[in-house]
């Protein structure tokens, strides 16, 4: 068979002198791709739409360029009566879409393209059974149907191929080479114009999954030269041109096709002849039908298929084969095939050994001298097909649903495919990852080529901690982890990548190591707060003592009350440093935020001047929080007063409080891993003020850190809220940006369970006018000097002991007498807890007064459960002192 049989003998030329424009109008009324340049009938080069496409993106004039100066040179030429497969392989081997046709005198007398190839040789039905999604060109590059009609060419031109617009909805429009083409014609100016004044749309689309003779029908059918696809869920996947479905003719068919043409040529010279060739030594099932629908014959292939002898198949029909439902499908594509358009389906292929099969049935009608003689039914087995498929969407859907964030890129390391979960991490919607380059999303620079694809290229997989660049600019740290994607015949085809987001485990390991640098802070605050708490018991009972001794000097009183007042400062500070640590604990019950907030609103009017607005939110709910109301009361205070400061200088000053009840958020989460499940109490104070500096936020909860100017701030209140609310279980997030205000939130988990209230202890005390005598035992001599002289001035009778071994010895011995025990909590040989459970073997009512310096839930935890106790903090007032003690023994 030679080439003059199936070329297209009407070439369209043009000069080299000739003007661009005239190539162009030529190009555009013909509607034709590309124009064989000649000169004295001999081809010198060729000119396609796409050089049409690069001169409108460079902006030349047309009318004023020469068709020599941008043709493609030389221009491949074969004899008219060469053999059609030696044309196929220059086609092929030298990867070109057109080949000048000359005679014997190198004169032009046609061209050939693989369309004049297909179309010629009627092989359609011959070949390879691919998917749209295994030809298609993926994720091509698209554009926006507002961008310039300049950049859109310019776009296509260093791309090369059709621009398609896409939006929300999908796949919108479609410019082609042909487009430009028509647009030069027309002198259009480009540089006025967007994407959606000259596309074409709609665009017609067809699934991934779909086979190629389906796109080869729905092109033929509405004279198309592209096709958008989509993937199994209706998004734009890729791009399919009549290009592709050229080389799907496979090269064992062009073998196949090479040895019928052969042996026609031996043994046949008519046209009903080169059929019968093509049907016997088709490596497909194929069977014949005539013109009255009946099965004419069926060949060695579809024997081999259904098990069937060629008897058996002359008896039967395609009805006997495929299932009942199928068969009004059947009927509407053999009608297709009867009106000259080849039809298909897929459906299941019933063999005589009872397997069923899948097959893909293609009708492809018999043309012998321009007339319809019958239909060839093409059967492909699809079935290992459709299980691979099967089990490839299974990995796509796994891909697709796993919670990692994955991309798989080509050897050049041009995303293909990324995962919703990419696409959130990356901040942006998946599709938009496609097409892009993955050494632009990390932190890799000029290393990545030499070290990620030198690796995984070689086979081998790669992995390291980097950052990965965001859509919104921010970046990430991450693993990423790369491997290699190796085809059948062991070759790299792709690469597979996986990012780990390590913000979570950072910010949680941030939090580590700001609580472990607070529990040490905490620990030393704990212990010097211990000993300084011990100096100010001995002084300010040594004060108490001297005013009661010098209470006839006014004077002396007078600084002395001055000195006592400095010195229970001193201990309240020293209480926010023990609560800061955590080693403090106040009393804690159910109880009602609300209630407390209000009742805190009404006593906040004092702290807050007048011109600053105040606006209070609080839920009117039940809110059950276990905990300190002192404690709470205290954080509210040191907030409101932080918010005074930073707003009291504005003409507008403002602060709001709320207070509401929060569920579930995995945003807060995600900034506070030990943010648990359950219902929690956020109570908020926000300000409308200065705001705070990013450099600072790490650092305001810090023990002693302020920037307030000297004098005005200690720089414990923040660090106390924070100690208080840790001890409570709660959270404290922190919003603040500099001339923005800032936002404090408190988060308490609220607790439905109902309060114990306690028993209330029975002392047992004796007869009304018995002395009533304290055992005191304290290892700081001047601490137990002082506390004794205290007591003794309170009218109580005192034994002292300087360690609980000491003291447990001596209650022993005055049993009888020993009304009441007052004992620190921390001394040598014996501990007061230790101590009190002795005494308490003894006598299991007696009242007890634990002092603390420090420590004071552990000293909680210790006594859990026991009745008849009171817990004092150092340095206590005499009067306290006195309450309690009375307390206990009425």
């Amino acid at each position: 068979m030679q080439i003059r049989e199936i070329m297209t003998t009407s070439a369209i030329t043009v000069h080299p002198e000739s003007s661009v424009a005239e190539a162009v109008e030529l190009l555009s009324s013909h509607r034709i791709g590309f124009i064989i340049v000649s000169s004295d009938h001999q081809p010198e080069g060729i000119l396609t739409e796409g050089d049409i496409v690069r001169m409108a993106s460079e902006g030349l004039d047309i009318h004023q360029e020469k068709v020599g100066e941008h043709m493609s040179s030389p221009v491949f030429s074969v004899k008219e009566e060469s053999n059609v497969f030696h044309a196929y392989d220059e086609l092929v081997q030298r990867k070109l879409r057109h080949l000048a046709v000359v005679n014997e005198a190198n004169h032009l007398t046609g061209v050939l393209t693989m369309s004049n190839f297909i179309s010629g040789m009627g092989v359609e039905h011959v070949t390879e059974l691919q998917t749209i999604g295994e030809v298609m060109l993926p994720n091509p590059v698209t554009v926006t149907e507002e961008m310039p009609l300049t950049d859109v060419v310019a776009s296509m031109s260093r791309n090369k191929h059709a621009m398609l617009a896409y939006s929300e909805n999908g796949v919108s429009g479609i410019l082609t080479s042909r487009d430009i083409t028509r647009l030069q014609r027309e002198n259009i100016d480009f540089s006025a114009m967007k994407m959606t004044d000259v596309m074409t749309s709609p665009v017609y689309s067809i699934a991934a999954t779909a086979f190629v003779p389906e796109a080869s029908v729905l092109m033929r059918r509405h004279n198309l030269r592209h096709l958008a696809v989509t993937d199994d869920r209706g998004r734009f996947a890729g791009l399919l041109t009549i290009s592709d479905l050229a080389r799907c003719i496979e090269r064992k068919y062009i073998d196949f096709l090479r040895s019928v043409v052969l042996d026609l040529e031996k043994n046949f010279k008519t046209k009903p002849s080169e059929h019968m060739a093509l049907f016997e030594y088709n490596p497909n099932a194929v069977l014949s039908f005539n013109e009255a629908g009946h099965v004419a014959d069926a060949n060695p292939a579809s024997i081999l298929l259904t098990g069937y002898s060629r008897q058996d198949l002359l008896r039967m029909g395609l009805s006997d084969l495929i299932p009942e439902s199928e068969i009004e499908k059947m009927l509407d594509a053999f009608k297709q095939a009867e009106s000259g358009q080849p039809g298909s389906l897929q459906t299941q292929l019933a063999c005589k050994s009872g397997r069923k099969v899948t097959i893909y049935l293609s009708l492809v009608p018999i043309i012998i001298d321009g007339k319809q003689s019958g239909t060839f039914a093409v059967m492909h087995d699809i079935t290992e097909r459709c299980k691979t498929e099967a089990r490839l969407r299974k990995l796509s859907q796994a891909l697709e649903q796993t919670a990692e964030a994955i991309i798989i890129t080509d050897t050049s390391a041009n995303i293909e495919f990324a995962n919703e979960a990419m696409g959130q991490l990356y901040n942006s919607k998946a599709a938009e990852l496609c097409g892009r380059s993955f050494a632009a999303l990390i932190s890799m620079g000029a290393t990545f080529d030499e070290e990620v694809l030198a690796t995984v290229l070689s086979g081998n997989k790669w992995k390291q901690e980097l950052k990965l660049y965001r859509s919104d600019g921010s970046d990430l740290p991450v693993i990423l982890s790369c491997a290699p994607v190796f085809s059948s015949g062991g070759k790299v085809t792709h690469i597979v990548a996986a990012f780990e987001d390590l913000s979570g485990r950072r910010a949680m390991e941030e939090k580590l190591q700001y609580s472990q640098k607070m529990e040490a802070v905490g620990t030393l605050a704990g212990g010097i707060a211990h000993e300084f708490n011990n100096y100010l018991a001995s002084v300010t009972g040594n004060l108490y003592l001297l005013k009661k001794r010098l209470q006839e000097d006014a004077d002396l009183i007078h600084r002395i009350s001055s000195l006592e007042k400095e010195s229970y400062k001193a201990a309240s500070l020293i209480q926010q440093l023990l609560t800061f640590s955590r080693q403090d604990s106040a009393e804690k019950k159910v109880f009602s935020l609300p209630d407390l907030i209000f009742e805190t609103q009404n006593l906040s009017q004092v702290a807050v001047s007048e011109n600053i607005s105040v606006k209070w939110d609080i839920s009117s709910e039940y809110l059950p929080v276990y905990g300190s109301k002192h404690q709470i009361h205290q954080i509210l205070i040191n907030l409101l007063n932080n918010a005074r400061d930073a707003v009291e200088h504005l003409e507008a000053p403002e602060i709001s409080v709320s207070l509401g009840c929060l569920g579930d958020d995995d945003s807060l989460r995600l900034r506070h891993p030990e943010f648990g499940s359950g219902s929690y109490a956020k109570l908020t104070v926000a300000d409308n003020g200065y705001g705070i500096k990013p450099e600072h936020l790490n650092s305001i909860f810090d023990p002693f850190f302020t920037t307030k100017p000297l004098n005005q701030g200690t720089g414990l209140g923040l660090a106390m809220v924070y100690g208080a609310i840790h001890s409570h279980g709660g959270i404290i997030d922190v919003s603040s940006s500099p001339g923005q205000g800032s936002m404090f939130s408190i988060l308490l988990p609220m607790n439905k369970s109902i309060p114990v209230m306690e028993k209330q202890f029975q002392a047992t005390v004796g007869k009304e006018k018995k002395a009533v005598c304290v055992l005191l035992a304290d290892d700081e001599l001047t601490v137990r000097e002082v506390a004794k002289e205290l007591l003794e001035n309170l009218g109580y009778e005192v034994i002292e002991a300087e360690n609980g071994h000491a003291a447990v010895e001596l209650f022993e011995r005055n049993r009888d007498k020993v009304s009441i025990a007052m004992l620190d909590m921390v001394m040598p040989k014996m501990n007061g807890v230790q101590a009190a459970t002795r005494m308490r073997d003894l006598n299991p009512e007696l009242p007890i007064v634990f002092i603390t310096g420090y420590d004071r839930e552990r000293v909680l935890a210790d006594v859990e459960g026991w009745e008849g106790i009171k817990i004092m903090s150092k340095p206590c007032h005499p009067e306290d002192l006195s309450m309690a003690i009375r307390g206990l023994l009425n």
